[in-house]
């Protein structure tokens, strides 16, 4: 498979730019993430940043986003990660929203180096009141094996007196086919079923999210703005994050924990970690 272009994001950042001059919405995000693999058979710990840039207009959105991740191994060599995405949305009719997706992988040493994942996503608000449903599929395409992954879910708003809830449930389905024989995904299953929730709550400035999510491998998230490219099967998740808007500035802290297991080793492990990340729109 081709190497990725390390020069997309500079040709996303350029596309972007001259539209920083006309009327819309630009929004900046930055963040870290800091990971700790306890029990684990070749990493120690991690660290993730990331950078991303969107566009809002009247009916459409565009964006691009740049990650790059140093993970600490016990071999001699550690990894270097680097993804690159780039996405767009249509505000179909004022209840219809579709987007499109695209991501490459940079990876020093995984057999995913070079892999692109190829999404879209659906959001339909006019069921009833107050709710609204979703759904997408993206494919991840690798040398030797591919993933089909296809996610629904159903996200309901609930306005209480000073605060405002929201509940989002559904699951995700990934499919993995092996073209040749990877030893990679050797341990791995033929497909994971992956029920998810998310509970998200706002007052005032004040905000927060509760998610929880089941047995996934290979999954894409955020839209196909995120990836788990490496041989790692997770088997329960459970994330928490706060946060707080000062004007147009929203900074957010981040926990997780993970139940997880290292496919190719067959060896469990326990993944914790803590991000901080800040957004500015103009």
């Amino acid at each position: 498979m081709k190497k990725p272009s390390g020069h997309l994001l500079f040709f996303s950042l350029l596309l972007l730019s001259p539209l920083a001059f006309g009327s819309g919405d630009l929004g900046v995000q930055v963040g870290s993430l800091y990971k700790n693999y306890n029990g684990s058979a070749e990493k120690s710990s991690a660290r993730e940043d990331r950078l991303i840039i969107d566009r809002s207009f009247d009916r459409w959105r565009l964006g691009a986003g740049y990650q790059r991740a140093s993970i600490d191994r016990f071999a001699p060599r550690d990894l270097r990660v680097e993804k690159y995405h780039v996405d767009v949305g249509f505000s179909l009719t004022p209840d219809i929203d579709w987007g499109l997706s695209y991501l490459v992988i940079d990876d020093n040493l995984a057999p995913t180096d070079g892999g692109q994942v190829y999404g879209t996503t659906f959001l339909y608000r006019g069921l009833v009141p107050n709710t609204a449903v979703k759904a997408g599929y993206h494919y991840s395409d690798y040398d030797d094996f591919s993933v089909s992954q296809i996610k629904a879910g159903i996200i309901r708003g609930i306005p209480l007196e000073g605060m405002r809830l929201s509940i989002a449930v559904g699951a995700g389905y990934q499919r993995l086919d092996d073209n040749g024989g990877s030893v990679y995904i050797a341990n791995a299953r033929d497909h994971y079923l992956a029920p998810y929730l998310k509970i998200g709550a706002q007052r005032g400035p004040w905000h927060g999210t509760l998610g929880l999510a089941g047995r996934r491998a290979f999954e894409v998230a955020a839209d196909g703005r995120r990836v788990s490219h490496h041989a790692m099967e997770f088997r329960r998740s459970v994330a928490l994050q706060a946060g707080r808007r000062f004007g147009a500035l929203d900074i957010r802290l981040g926990l997780s924990h993970h139940e997880a297991e290292e496919l190719p080793q067959s060896n469990r492990l326990q993944i914790n970690t803590i991000g901080v990340s800040a957004e500015y729109r103009f």
